[in-house]
Formats: structure tokens, C-alpha cells, sequence
């Protein structure tokens, strides 16, 4: 079969496999991907961004005419293909690792930036033919990937080893740009300039965003949260006494309205995940909402520090006895403020207390 006919059987299917590809992998990703911290799981990740890195070299090599052939012309019709699905991969490992993290009225900005990236990357097909998009997707990966990867490499968190994670991605794309100029020289000099300017901007909205609090602070996660009326250490096993929640709440853990009794004690269990070997503080940050003011006053802020390495999350938890009818919240938080988790709740007053269930973690 000839080349040409090759290539408007598949425009005739390219519609319909793109997508279908695109869906597949989201959901596959969803189903597979269990833990941030696993070989596995890190290894898919290094697997698309090697896939990725390969695609952008071999489809600039041929348009550059270094390499030439009926079977390199086959490949030149697959590898957009290929470079779209291994980007999608990326996306939609992120978009899980990354969703895990984050508290959605929080870091709901970065999310949706992901999830445009994930369908736009069917949108944005075409232009994985100019090099510039490539690139810059391309660093847009690799630094997303290194932000979690650098802390279970080196076992901590903090500012310092965001700040490493992206001068690793600096050096890692100025290292490919290397590459791709050795095998496509003119297409590189004639966008190095517009190349350079977009991985400026990418590096700086990366980095507005994670001192902003706005990036999830992966990768910690938040496995379990509820508000609730005792919390009881038996054993290995945590005993949590939740309000029983009305039919109608099945898919909430807990029901939004506490029914509270003066002199009695508010609970806030939670679990975190943290990667095996690091330990970090953990906080509840216990706030109240004034209605003259129209703002978050915050009131307690308990911490307590989680040990890294267990599947459901190192489990803790904070109470509040001065407490207040109204709205309250609490947001589960690391040493830098990023939120995991935030549970609102509002407290009624009662003379008695409703049915009561036992949840035990």
C-alpha cells in the first residue's frame, strides 16, 4: 500500500482515534495510578515524558529532512499520534496525582488549568507540528512531574525543593533543546528566541502559583476527613462517633450540621499520606464565620507531626471546646498553608443529641 494511501485512510479515522485514545487513558490512569510515592506509578510517569521527548526528536529530524524512506515516512504519520497520547497520559496522571492533593475551593484554578490541558491536548493537535509548542509543553511536563518527584527523591519538603525541582527542569529542557538542535539546527535558531519566552512564562506562572498556595501541596494528600463528636485510639484502630447522616447525604461522610451541646467538644479527624521516609507537621486550622465582618476569623491552629509510608494516611486528629453556634470550617494544612482538605460544617445548638454512628479507621 502506498504511503499516500496510508495517510488519508487514517485522516479518515483520526477524528474518532484521537478522542477515543484520549478517553481510555484518562480512565485507565483514574483505575491503575494508586500511589504518588510507587515505582510503578512513577515509572508510567517517566515512561510518556521519555515517550514525549523522543516523538518531538524524531518528528523535527524528518521535517528537517535528516531522515528519509518510505519507513520513516509511516513513522512521520504516527508520531503526532504518539506525542499526543503520551501528553495526554502526562495530563491525566497529573490531573489525578495533583487532584488527590488539593482542596477543591483552593487549588480549584490550577485544576482546571490541568483539565483544559487534558482536552485542549485534542484541540491543540495541529500545533504539535511547530516546535515552540512542543518544547513548551514539554518543559510544562517535566516540571509538573519534578514537583513531586524531587520531595520523594530527597525525602523533604519545603520552598527550597520546589526552587530545586525547577532549576532541574531549567536544566532538563535546556539539555533536550541541545538535542533537537543537533538534529534540526535551523528550526531551533529560528525559534529558540519565542521558545525561551514561553518557558519563562511557564516557570513564572508555576512558580506564582506554588507561592500562592494555589499549586495542591503534592505530595501530601488528605485520605479521610470528618467533623465529629469523639475521637478514641483503641488499638490500631481509630474510633470516630459521626452524626448519622440523613438519607438524602448518602454520598457525604458526614451531615454538613452539627448538633452540639453546651460544654461539648468538636472533633476533626483526619488522615494524611505522605510518601515513605518523610515526616512533616500537619495543622487544623480551626476558623469561625463572623457575620458582621463578612470574614474567616481564624480561632485555634493545633499541628502534630505524620510519619510518611501508610497506604490509608497517617491519622490524627484536633478538638475545639470553646465553640459558638454559626458557620465554621476546618482546613487541614501543611507548614506552608497550602490547604489538603477543608470541612465545613455548621454548629446548631440542642438540648439533645441526634442518632449517633461509629465509624472505625
Amino acid at each position: 500500500m502506498k504511503t499516500e494511501d496510508l495517510i488519508k485512510r487514517y485522516e479518515k479515522i483520526e477524528h474518532l482515534v484521537s478522542p477515543a485514545g484520549l478517553l481510555i487513558g484518562f480512565f485507565w490512569h483514574l483505575l491503575n495510578l494508586r500511589r504518588i510515592d510507587l515505582f510503578f506509578d512513577n515509572l508510567l510517569v517517566v515512561f510518556y515524558l521519555c515517550l514525549t521527548g523522543l516523538t518531538i526528536i524524531y518528528l523535527n529530524a524528518y521535517q528537517a529532512g535528516k531522515i528519509r524512506g518510505r519507513f520513516f515516512e509511516i513513522g512521520a504519520i504516527v508520531v503526532p499520534f504518539v506525542m499526543q497520547f503520551s501528553i495526554g497520559g502526562l495530563f491525566s496522571s497529573f490531573l489525578t496525582f495533583y487532584g488527590e492533593s488539593s482542596a477543591i475551593s483552593v487549588s480549584w484554578p490550577f485544576l482546571a488549568i490541568l483539565v483544559f490541558l487534558l482536552i485542549g491536548n485534542e484541540v491543540f493537535r495541529k500545533r504539535y507540528q511547530r516546535l515552540i509548542f512542543q518544547v513548551c509543553t514539554y518543559f510544562a511536563v517535566i516540571f509538573l512531574y519534578l514537583v513531586f518527584a524531587v520531595p520523594i527523591l530527597i525525602d523533604r519538603l519545603g520552598d527550597s525543593t520546589f526552587l530545586i525541582s525547577g532549576a532541574a527542569a531549567l536544566v532538563l529542557i535546556s539539555l533536550f533543546v541541545f538535542i533537537v538542535r543537533l538534529v534540526a539546527r535551523q528550526t531551533v535558531a529560528q525559534s529558540w528566541q519565542w521558545s525561551a519566552v514561553g518557558i519563562f512564562a511557564i516557570f513564572l506562572a508555576l512558580n506564582i502559583f506554588y507561592f500562592t498556595n494555589i499549586i495542591p501541596p503534592i505530595p501530601l494528600s488528605l485520605k479521610e476527613g470528618v467533623i465529629s463528636h469523639s475521637v478514641v485510639r483503641a488499638g490500631t484502630d481509630w474510633q470516630v462517633l459521626i452524626e448519622t447522616p440523613p438519607w438524602y447525604l448518602f454520598l457525604d461522610e458526614y451531615d454538613p450540621v452539627f448538633h452540639w451541646q453546651p460544654g461539648e467538644r468538636v472533633y476533626c479527624y483526619a488522615a494524611v499520606f505522605a510518601p515513605t521516609k518523610i515526616k512533616t507537621n500537619i495543622y487544623h486550622r480551626w476558623s469561625f464565620y463572623d457575620e458582621k465582618s463578612k470574614q474567616w476569623v481564624e480561632k485555634s491552629k493545633i499541628s502534630y507531626e505524620i510519619v510518611g509510608g501508610k497506604d490509608g494516611g497517617y491519622r490524627g486528629y484536633s478538638y475545639k471546646q470553646s465553640i459558638a453556634p454559626g458557620s465554621w470550617r476546618v482546613d487541614i494544612i501543611n507548614e506552608r498553608g497550602q490547604v489538603l482538605g477543608r470541612l465545613s460544617f455548621k454548629i446548631v445548638q440542642v438540648s439533645s443529641l441526634p442518632k449517633l454512628t461509629e465509624l472505625v479507621f
